[in-house]
């Protein structure tokens, strides 16, 4: 578990990661998914039910579609300048 907060959403009782805001959308309130949802499920580690329950939310939701491209490309930035770090010691050590 990640240690989330959870919330029952409003499609088949599952529970979907919450991070407390709320958006009017629809005429009902929608919460967003925490961070470390975002996080877990951009390292590919998130599990069902929650992983369903994200994918759902990310269908409709355009603020966590725009705030998981965002963790994507902090993700790829920090896997290319580990990448960059390992050539350097690599070269240092010969």
């Amino acid at each position: 578990m990640l240690g989330l907060g959870y919330a029952w959403s409003t499609k088949g009782g599952t529970k979907l990661p919450l991070d407390g805001e709320y958006e009017m959308k629809y005429y009902f309130s929608v919460r967003h998914a925490s961070e470390n949802a975002l996080e877990e499920y951009a390292l590919g580690r998130l599990l069902e039910p929650e992983l369903a329950s994200l994918e759902e939310h990310l269908l409709l939701c355009d603020e966590c579609r725009e705030r998981l491209r965002a963790v994507d490309e902090f993700i790829q930035m920090l896997r290319v300048g580990l990448a960059a770090a390992g050539d350097r010691t690599k070269a240092a050590s010969r």
